[in-house]
């Protein structure tokens, strides 16, 4: 990093603190309340740490840093899953497969294909915590956008075009006003009219 871009950098950060102080009426820049700070953060990091380990007494603060620090402790649905794999890690399969009633209940069904899944290291905790985590992001919205032609490819910012390629002839896939599934076919009618030639 050259002494340009780092000046740039502080520059950017200080005016953002100036911005924030203006906001919030005080004065970024007051020694005092710098000292404030740092002792107010040397709390709040020591609350963390404690709250890490188990339920922490968040009683000696005002009550909106209250808030933001429950908030900021509360696992989510990523976290949750991650200590939770950490168990099952340490879980031997022979003790998985010792409840019945588990093993019966990890097996899927559909279209004549049966999966059986019980000697894996998952349990039910496994899949509602799986399931929590894709509600958490979002899956159902963006599958039911995929199928709709929505613009989910953010980074060409366009459609994700797996549905079409799928689809049967006489379906419809409308992107930007054009069924894009008789598009589809015409390229596949036209690699079957190649293959029948070269055959």
């Amino acid at each position: 990093c050259d002494a340009r871009a780092l000046g740039q950098l502080l520059a950017l950060y200080e005016h953002r603190t100036a911005v924030q102080g203006w906001i919030w009426r005080i004065n970024s820049f007051d020694q005092w309340g710098v000292e404030l700070g740092k002792s107010l953060a040397t709390q709040v990091r020591s609350h963390f740490a404690a709250g890490r380990q188990g339920p922490a007494d968040a009683s000696k603060f005002i009550q909106p840093t209250q808030a933001l620090l429950g908030r900021y402790l509360m696992p989510d649905a990523l976290t949750m899953l991650r200590v939770h794999a950490q168990a099952v890690k340490a879980t031997h399969l022979r003790t998985l497969l010792a409840n019945n009633a588990r093993n019966e209940a990890m097996f899927a069904d559909s279209g004549g294909v049966v999966l059986d899944y019980c000697r894996q290291k998952v349990t039910q905790e496994t899949l509602d915590l799986l399931f929590s985590l894709a509600e958490a992001s979002g899956l159902e919205e963006r599958k039911q956008s995929m199928f709709a032609g929505g613009k989910i490819n953010e980074t060409e910012g366009r459609s994700v075009l797996h549905v079409a390629l799928r689809s049967a002839r006489d379906s419809s896939l409308e992107v930007d006003g054009k069924n894009v599934v008789s598009e589809v076919w015409s390229v596949l009618d036209a690699i079957k009219s190649f293959s029948d030639g070269v055959r």
